[in-house]
């Protein structure tokens, strides 16, 4: 007998040895190596108990899955802010952009417009005229000079000419005198006397016209020398006849000189006239062209002005353009240098996650499960999981973006029985919220998601629904005598079948008809009715990443969002952005007593249970018929 025992002790040794021996495999194969790891590793080298082995895989479970929400919240926070920040700076450029073009395009039309005038060939045009009226207006004032000088050197001749006639005249008149007082007269004066006076007055002529007309007198003086007959005239009355022809013929020269000087005047008042009026008309043209040049030389100079202050305002623009690329190079690399920090310090904690997963595995398979499950139930009394309300176990946990689809629980506590209440938590990164109510089956297994497989319904009221949420989450907390459920793997309608009060029967609310036929859509929802609220959803259970969550009611913009979620189809889009989605299925153990400092329950601002010691109430929204509807 003694040796029996001796070697059943052994026997259990060995089995303990190698229980310890591959958990020591596990962390050995681990490719981190961190402090919550080597914490184990200590636990494990001293052959601690295996549930205190447990409950801190667990334990630790819970903490790397907290930080690893956290740092995906700061990335993701981080990420938004900087993907904001480019898109706004981005959005500015793209304004600043617009801008500049539309002062580059304005710059472009003024200098074209301005280059456009001064090559048309106006201005050179203008400039062309106006040099050639000025050497016209020169030669029509040489002309005028010459033209005047012209008219004072013939009006210098006709002034002399007609002096020398007045000269001419004189020394006729004193011929005729000479005559008078001659012989034939007076006949006291001697032929030869008369003869000889009559040739001085001939000879002493001033006048250069009368010269010529001396010749005629001198041989007339042959005259005075005729014998004169009676009846027949006198050799003077024959000179005196030549002076008065001479006179006459002089008369006649002077008269014919004064009308050519009166034309020539005449001909010269119309030249100076005409030139005047050609002058004038040259520099009128001028002073137009002069007005012509200067209008466009200021349209140039107004064109010049508008495309400088173009080019100015888009040169300060460019200088506010380079500034944002350079804000915006930094805040690309900024961003760019935080993702691979973030993506090894994720990949290490997902490493630290993997190895525990493993050493939780091997624990699973060793007969130590009750304990170890009763070591978790303690953390959760102990705050670890962050449970709203007290003596709540940890039975279930599932990660929906990879257990959703293939029916995988991360925890699965089949020692769960005996319990009087169940509370499902839903987390949606950092949001998340709490549903208690009064058990209303004795197998924990139908609480969970339901498949084809199980073909598990839910369709019913639950008693004393408790909601507790985290300060991000839509949704109203508190208790309420009833609420609602509605669980199963196959299609469903938007028809009020089972008459929840205040449902929708145009609407997917928390109140639907579950069609028998038709596609496998599914839906796993709990509902606070008197509140008219959806506290949690899950939909869709079994279309890949089409699937449906949802933390409270869905806001409504739009025909095409439901108040459950069913359709929104926004499972994708969490976990492209990294949300850690999980549902979590505690159970309270009937023996366990709410003492009156709990019996009350109020929530602080984040969603946590405050006990103030007071008995409490329940709260009554509304009365409704308390009678269970499992089995509709």
């Amino acid at each position: 007998m003694k040796f029996l025992s001796l070697l059943c002790l052994c026997g259990v040794a060995i089995a303990v040895n190698t229980q310890y021996t591959a958990l020591h495999d596990v962390l050995n194969r681990s490719p981190v190596h961190t402090i919550r790891l080597t914490e184990l590793q200590a636990k494990i080298e001293a052959n601690g108990p295996m549930d205190q082995v447990g409950s801190l895989c667990y334990q630790q479970m819970q903490e790397i899955s907290m930080e690893i929400s956290q740092i995906d919240s700061a990335h993701s926070k981080f990420q938004e802010d900087c993907d904001s920040n480019i898109i706004r700076w981005d959005s500015r450029n793209n304004v600043l952009f617009d801008k500049h073009s539309t002062q580059v395009r304005k710059s472009s039309a003024a200098y074209n417009s301005w280059n456009s005038i001064r090559g048309n060939g106006e201005l050179e045009r203008r400039r062309r005229s106006r040099e050639k009226g000025r050497k016209l207006i020169i030669q029509y004032e040489k002309r005028v000079k010459r033209s005047v000088a012209k008219r004072a050197k013939d009006q210098k001749i006709y002034d002399t000419d007609m002096q020398d006639f007045k000269q001419a005249l004189k020394d006729l008149d004193g011929i005729k005198k000479v005559l008078v007082n001659s012989k034939a007269y007076d006949k006291t004066t001697g032929d030869n006397t008369a003869r000889q006076g009559f040739l001085e007055a001939v000879e002493n002529v001033q006048s250069q016209h009368f010269r010529f007309q001396t010749g005629r007198l001198t041989r007339a003086v042959n005259l005075l020398d005729v014998d004169e007959s009676e009846d027949a005239p006198s050799g003077v009355d024959k000179i005196m006849n030549l002076v008065y022809k001479i006179r006459n013929e002089l008369w006649a020269e002077m008269k014919k000189l004064t009308a050519i000087e009166n034309q020539a005047i005449t001909l010269h008042k119309a030249n100076l006239l005409k030139y005047a009026n050609r002058i004038n008309a040259l520099h009128y043209k001028r002073a137009r062209d002069y007005i012509k040049m200067g209008q466009i030389l200021s349209e140039i100079g107004r064109l010049m002005q508008k495309e400088s202050k173009h080019n100015k305002k888009s040169s300060k623009i460019t200088k506010t353009i380079d500034q944002l690329d350079i804000f915006i190079d930094f805040e690309r690399d900024k961003c760019n240098a935080e993702k691979p920090l973030y993506t090894k310090m994720r990949a290490n904690k997902e490493d630290e996650v993997a190895t525990l997963q493993l050493m939780i595995k091997v624990l699973r398979n060793l007969n130590w499960s009750g304990a170890v499950y009763n070591a978790i139930a303690r953390i959760s009394l102990g705050g670890v999981d962050e449970n709203p309300e007290p003596g709540y176990n940890l039975g279930y946990q599932m990660d929906v973006t990879t257990g959703l689809l293939r029916n995988i629980y991360t925890i699965e506590n089949r020692d769960v029985k005996d319990f009087g209440r169940v509370a499902i938590k839903l987390e949606i990164g950092s949001t998340w919220v709490w549903a208690s109510f009064d058990s209303f089956h004795e197998t924990a297994a139908n609480y969970l998601i339901p498949t084809k497989a199980s073909g598990l319904v839910n369709q019913r009221f639950v008693k004393n629904l408790v909601v507790h949420k985290s300060a991000s989450a839509n949704v109203q907390t508190g208790q309420s005598e009833r609420g609602n459920v509605e669980v199963w793997s196959s299609d469903y309608a938007k028809k009020n079948a089972n008459k929840i009060p205040g449902a929708d029967d145009g609407a997917y609310d928390f109140g639907d008809e579950r069609k028998l036929k038709g596609k496998d859509y599914g839906c796993f929802q709990i509902h606070d009715f008197q509140n008219k609220q959806t506290v949690l959803a899950v939909n869709n259970l079994l279309d890949g990443d089409k699937h449906d969550i949802g933390i409270g009611s869905q806001p409504i913009a739009d025909q095409k969002q439901q108040p459950d979620w069913t359709n929104s189809h926004n499972f994708a889009t969490h976990k492209k952005m990294k949300n850690r989605m999980t549902i979590s299925w505690y159970f309270q153990p009937k023996s366990y007593k709410v003492s009156k400092k709990h019996a009350t329950t109020k929530l602080n601002k984040n969603g946590k249970s405050i006990h103030d010691g007071k008995t409490g109430t329940t709260r009554k929204t509304g009365a409704v018929d308390t009678k269970s509807l499992a089995g509709k």
